[in-house]
C-alpha cells in the first residue's frame, strides 16, 4: 500500500514540473554596494521542501571557485548574497516531506553586475586627482592603488586586471614604483558614506605617502575594499585614464605625419651639406687625411648586446628603475654574463711570497700588479693592483690589509708611488679576529719607528661612521722630508655584511675623501684596502670612478666600471647585490645633489633665510627626496611576510626590515 502512495505521490510531482521550471531572478543592491540575489519558483502545494545549490562558474575570486551554497528552504523564494561580476547556475531540488532524497532537478544559468568603479574627476589648479571613495558596510579598510603609466602609451588594454594584482605585492610608494598603493583608508574614516579623498597631495594618510603625481605621466586608479569575513578583498574597475598635466602628450594622426615629413626634410638637407662638404675635403689642396682616433679597447670582449653604453644621468633614475623589474632580472643578466678571462699570476704562485699573501685563495694578477722598490731583500712584490679610474689608468692602488710581515712593504708602496690619501674599509678586529695589522700608531701624538721609517699620528677627527686622521711618515734614507698623509677608515661596513644598510652614509664618508684630494694640485693614485682588498675596496673604486663621471660628462657607466675592476684585480665586485648597490648609490648621489650640508652654527641663519623666501618649496623639495630614497635590493622584509606574523602587522604596507628588526626570545611551543 506503501508503495502505491509512494508511485502515485512521483506521478503528481512529475505532472507538476512546469509549475516550477520558471525560476524568477531579481538582483538589487543595498547601501553596502554589494549585489543581493532574490531567486523565487512557483510553489508545488503543502508540505514540499527545496533545497536550492547557486554556484559560482567564474568571475572575480572573492572566495575559491566552484563554491557551493546549499539552502534548505520550505518557502518558494530565497535570498543571497553574491558577489561583483560572477557567473552562477543554479540547480533546484524538490522532495515530499516523508521521503529521503531529492527527486526533482531544475537548473538556470545568471550574471551579475561588475563591481561599481569609484568615480574620478580632475583636481583644479594641480595634477592631483579627486576621487569618490565607495563605502562598503562591514568594510575594515580601503586601498586607492594608483597604476603610472608612459603617456604614449597609455591604454585600458594594457592595464592589468585588478583582481590579477596580489595585495602582498603591493606596497607603498617609492621611486621605482610602477603599481603601488597611494591611499590607505580605515572605516572609520568614512563617515558611513562614500567620500571624495585628494590623490596626490603629498601627505600621509594611514601610514601611506600619498605621493604627488608626476605631471609628465598618465594615471589610472582602483578601489580595493577589505571586508570582514571575506577570504579575499573586493577589487572595483579601474577609472578612465588620467591624462599628463605637464608632459608629453599622445600624437594625433596629424601630428605624426608632420613630424615624418619634418623628418625627413631635414635628413634630406643633412645628406646634401654632407656630400658637398666631402667633395669640398676632397678636392681641396690643404686637405690631408687625420688620423682616425681609437676608440677606447674594453678589458673583455663585449657582448652582442653591449650594456657598457653609457646612460645619461637624466635617464639614470628610469634604468635602474627598468633593471629592477621581475625580482631585478635586469641586474642578474647584465651580472652573469660578465665574463672575465683569468690572468697569469706568475709572481703571486712564486714560494718566495707565500709569507705575504694573507689569502692563497686570492690571487694577485702579475699585469696590474704593483711594483716596489727593491730594498734589502731585493723583492718588489706587494699583494696590490693598479685600477683604472675616470682620469687615468692608474687611479686606485687595491690591495690586501697589511699583514705583520708586509707593513713595510706597504710604506714603500705609499712612498715609491707618491701615495696622499689611504682609504680603509672596517676595522682591524672583525668576526672576532685581527684581520688587519697596525701600521700607523693609535693615539694621537704618538709615533711608531721600524725599518721602514717613523709614522705619527699627528690628528685625529672621530665620526659616528668614520675616522680621518693626519699621519706624518718620514722615511729612513730619504732626503726629501717627512710627508703628510691623509688616513680615512669607514667603520660601518663589517666583512659580514655585503653593504651597508644606507647609501648615504656611505656618500659623506666618500665626500669627506674627495674633499681632501681635491685640494691636491697633482693627482696621486689612491690606495684602498678592506680585507682582501678584492669586495669593498673594489666597490669604492667604482662608485669613486661614476661620482667623476658624472660631475664632469653627466652620465653613468657601472657596466664598463665594473669591468675595469674585476679585470685588473681578481674578484673585485664579486656579488650580485654588491653591483646593485654601485647603481642605487650613484642613484642616491644624483637624486641628492640639490639637497646641501648646513653646518650646525649656519643652521639658525639658513632657516631664517628660507622663512623669508619659499620654505614650502625647499621643505617639499627635502622631503620627496627622503621619499624617494632607494631602499637597497639587501633589505628584505621575510619574516613579516610570514603567515603566521601577519596578524601582528598594523598596516600591511608598513612592515620592518629583517636586518635591523627587533627580536624576541622565542617561546616554548610557538612558531
Amino acid at each position: 500500500m506503501n508503495n502505491i502512495a509512494g508511485y502515485i505521490m512521483i506521478l503528481w510531482m512529475l505532472a507538476y514540473i512546469h509549475q516550477a521550471e520558471a525560476m524568477n531572478i531579481h538582483q538589487f543592491y543595498t547601501d553596502v554596494h554589494l549585489p543581493r540575489i532574490n531567486i523565487s519558483w512557483s510553489a508545488m502545494g503543502r508540505n514540499i521542501e527545496y533545497r536550492l545549490e547557486a554556484r559560482k562558474i567564474n568571475g572575480l575570486p572573492i572566495s575559491s571557485l566552484n563554491t557551493v551554497r546549499e539552502i534548505n528552504t520550505n518557502q518558494d523564494f530565497i535570498v543571497f548574497d553574491a558577489e561583483f561580476g560572477a557567473e552562477y547556475n543554479c540547480s533546484l531540488y524538490i522532495k515530499n516531506g516523508t521521503a529521503t532524497n531529492y527527486m526533482y532537478k531544475n537548473f538556470t544559468v545568471f550574471d551579475t553586475e561588475p563591481a561599481p568603479r569609484p568615480i574620478q574627476d580632475k583636481e583644479p589648479g594641480s595634477t592631483g586627482v579627486k576621487l569618490l571613495v565607495l563605502h562598503v558596510k562591514d568594510a575594515l579598510y580601503y586601498h586607492i592603488v594608483a597604476h603610472k603609466m608612459n603617456p604614449l602609451k597609455a591604454n585600458r588594454s594594457n592595464l592589468p586586471d585588478p583582481d590579477s594584482i596580489p595585495s602582498e605585492s603591493l606596497r607603498g610608494f617609492t621611486t621605482n614604483s610602477i603599481t603601488y598603493i597611494t591611499l590607505n583608508i580605515s572605516q572609520s574614516d568614512m563617515n558611513e558614506t562614500d567620500s571624495v579623498y585628494v590623490i596626490g597631495n603629498g601627505k600621509i594618510n594611514g601610514g601611506v605617502l600619498n605621493a604627488k603625481l608626476d605631471g609628465y605621466y598618465s594615471y589610472a586608479f582602483f578601489q580595493r575594499t577589505f571586508v570582514e569575513g571575506r577570504s579575499a578583498p573586493i577589487s572595483h574597475p579601474w577609472t578612465p585614464i588620467l591624462g599628463p598635466q605637464g608632459g608629453p602628450k599622445r600624437a594625433t594622426e596629424d601630428d605624426e605625419v608632420v613630424i615624418i615629413s619634418i623628418s625627413v626634410l631635414i635628413g634630406v638637407i643633412a645628406f646634401i651639406i654632407i656630400l658637398v662638404f666631402c667633395c669640398y675635403l676632397k678636392y681641396s689642396r690643404n686637405y690631408a687625411p687625420k688620423p682616425v682616433k681609437k676608440k677606447r679597447t674594453d678589458p673583455v670582449q663585449r657582448l652582442s648586446i653591449d650594456p657598457a653604453i653609457p646612460v645619461t644621468e637624466c635617464d639614470f633614475y628610469d634604468h635602474v628603475a627598468q633593471m629592477k623589474f621581475h625580482n631585478f632580472k635586469g641586474f642578474y643578466e647584465e651580472y652573469t654574463n660578465m665574463e672575465v678571462p683569468f690572468k697569469p699570476t706568475e709572481e703571486f704562485r712564486n714560494p718566495d711570497n707565500n709569507s705575504k699573501n694573507r689569502f692563497l685563495n686570492v690571487p694577485c694578477y702579475d699585469h696590474s700588479r704593483v711594483p716596489i722598490e727593491p730594498r734589502n731583500d731585493k723583492n718588489t712584490y706587494i699583494h696590490a693592483n693598479f685600477v683604472p679610474g675616470f682620469d687615468t689608468d692608474k687611479d686606485y692602488i687595491l690591495t690586501q690589509a697589511p699583514l705583520p710581515e708586509t707593513i713595510k712593504d706597504f710604506w714603500s708602496m705609499v712612498f715609491d708611488h707618491n701615495v696622499e690619501t689611504i682609504v680603509m674599509i672596517g676595522q682591524e678586529f672583525e668576526k672576532g679576529h685581527n684581520v688587519c695589522a697596525p701600521y700607523f700608531p693609535s693615539k694621537e701624538g704618538h709615533s711608531v719607528t721600524a725599518l721602514y721609517g717613523k709614522i705619527t699620528l699627528e690628528h685625529e677627527h672621530r665620526t659616528a661612521d668614520y675616522i680621518i686622521r693626519t699621519l706624518i711618515f718620514t722615511p729612513l734614507g730619504s732626503h726629501n722630508g717627512p710627508r703628510r698623509i691623509k688616513h680615512f677608515q669607514f667603520l660601518s661596513w663589517p666583512a659580514v655584511r655585503i653593504t651597508p644598510c644606507c647609501p648615504i652614509v656611505f656618500l659623506q664618508f666618500m665626500r669627506a675623501v674627495n674633499k681632501s684630494i681635491t685640494k691636491s694640485k697633482v693627482v696621486h693614485p689612491l690606495v684602498i684596502h678592506g680585507t682582501t682588498g678584492t669586495g669593498r675596496a673594489g666597490i669604492y673604486a667604482c662608485i669613486d670612478t661614476q661620482l667623476r663621471r658624472i660631475r664632469k660628462q653627466s652620465d653613468v657607466n657601472v657596466y664598463e666600471a665594473v669591468l675595469d675592476v674585476r679585470s685588473t684585480r681578481w674578484d673585485g665586485v664579486k656579488t650580485l647585490d654588491e653591483y646593485i648597490f654601485i647603481h642605487d648609490t650613484a642613484l642616491e648621489w644624483i637624486l641628492k645633489k640639490k639637497i646641501r650640508d648646513i653646518d650646525v652654527e649656519y643652521l639658525p641663519h639658513y632657516i631664517e633665510n628660507i622663512n623669508k623666501s619659499a620654505p614650502d618649496e625647499l621643505f617639499t623639495t627635502e622631503y620627496n627626496f627622503l621619499a624617494a630614497t632607494v631602499v637597497s635590493a639587501t633589505q628584505k622584509m621575510d619574516v613579516a611576510n610570514q603567515p603566521c606574523n601577519k596578524s601582528k602587522n598594523r598596516y600591511d604596507t608598513v612592515k620592518p626590515f629583517d636586518n635591523n628588526r627587533v627580536k624576541l626570545t622565542k617561546l616554548i611551543n610557538t612558531e
